[in-house]
């Protein structure tokens, strides 16, 4: 009888423990997590609300992605192919978007937002569907202090019931902008799916340094500083170098005729757009982030992850990643010579990239993984 008793008992009410340390009831009580983004076009951010939500969906969410971009956007198949289910609303200020809006949100316990762009069309429906979490994460460091911004902002402040940030430094800058006291606040670094081992393999070796660039090609990401340190090397050592172009942006017929004019010595490829990480991460021997400013950068944990290492400036949260001389290397933001000098020397003793490619794999899989920043985010959805 007692058997009996324990086998109905479970078939009506399974429960599976999560990594998070939360029981999370199968039928029907999952808690139902919405990210919203501005669109889902390839972006660190975009990159990691998947690799969130994928997590998140493994640990027992229901998990799914509002975007107020196309559903031609280059990764919302990306999206969809780990099961997490993407609306998309583009006229979302008209009366049928808001309506359309309404509907979506009221179906999710939590809303995660993952950009300021949102926080305008949200304001009225917020105040519609009433009490719900709604998390606000910072991923860049940009100021937003703007007075039409700090009039978004105050808007919606009484909706958000806490905020992250990927990086110290955007959360000092944030409080800066906005001293808010009401509203907890904490720092949450992203986190990365650790690729397999055999996908961490190093591409056919040659004679030549690959070097690669991964991100939107507009002015913040400043690609154009890596040209120009290799644009100064002597000829003999631009013909060794192989420079890898992953993205696409504003910036790219500025870079491509920097190029034409410029590097003849040297063979550089522009990819365009790609999502699949793993055409991506094989193809270069060490990955150069030139970035004004930078959070806490997904490219750089990618990288690092597929244990390449980094050349970085020192910007943002680049550091806390990149240890200068250890898993990689650190320089000044716009410093062609010094740029320039390191691509020289790296060229020249490329063992170094081997030893801290190891390095930065092993720092990257100890401190990043994607499992506790699922555990750190639900603890705020909790509250």
């Amino acid at each position: 009888m007692n058997l009996i008793y324990i086998i109905m008992t479970i078939s009506i009410k399974i429960f599976v423990i999560t990594s998070t340390n939360m029981i999370i009831e199968i039928m029907g009580n999952k808690l139902k997590v919405l990210h919203v983004l501005s669109s889902l076009n390839v972006g660190g951010a975009e990159r990691f609300v998947i690799d969130l939500g994928e997590e998140q969906f493994s640990q027992g969410f229901s998990v799914a992605i509002l975007s107020f971009g196309t559903t031609e956007d280059a990764l919302v198949s990306v999206a969809k192919s780990k099961e997490i289910q993407v609306y998309t609303i583009q006229k979302v200020a008209s009366l049928i978007g808001q309506f359309t809006l309404l509907k979506v949100l009221r179906k999710y316990d939590v809303i995660h937002i993952h950009t300021a762009y949102a926080l305008k069309p949200l304001s009225i429906v917020m105040k519609v569907i009433g009490t719900k979490q709604c998390i606000y994460t910072r991923h860049g460091a940009a100021e937003n202090n703007s007075s039409a911004w700090q009039k978004v902002h105050n808007n919606f402040r009484h909706h958000i019931t806490a905020m992250s940030f990927v990086s110290q430094e955007a959360f000092d800058i944030f409080r800066r902008n906005y001293p808010w006291r009401d509203i907890p606040m904490s720092v949450i670094d992203n986190g990365v799916l650790l690729p397999s081992a055999d996908k961490t393999l190093n591409k056919d070796s040659d004679t030549k340094l690959h070097l690669g660039s991964v991100g939107r090609l507009v002015p913040l990401k400043h690609q154009v500083s890596l040209l120009n340190a290799v644009s100064i090397l002597p000829q003999e050592i631009q013909s060794q170098i192989e420079l890898h172009i992953f993205g696409d942006g504003e910036c790219e017929e500025v870079l491509r005729s920097f190029a034409s004019e410029n590097l003849s010595q040297s063979s550089i490829r522009f990819y365009g757009m790609v999502t699949d990480r793993e055409k991506i991460y094989p193809s270069f021997d060490c990955l150069v982030v030139t970035s004004e400013t930078e959070g806490l950068s997904l490219v750089i944990m990618e990288a690092m992850a597929y244990g390449k290492p980094v050349i970085a400036t020192d910007v943002g949260g680049n550091s806390k990643l990149v240890k200068n001389n250890e898993n990689g290397w650190l320089v000044d933001y716009d410093d062609h010579n010094q740029l320039a000098k390191l691509i020289q020397h790296l060229n020249e003793n490329f063992e170094q990239i081997t030893a801290f490619g190891l390095a930065a794999q092993k720092y990257v899989m100890e401190r990043f993984s994607l499992a506790t920043v699922v555990k750190k985010y639900a603890k705020i959805y909790r509250k």
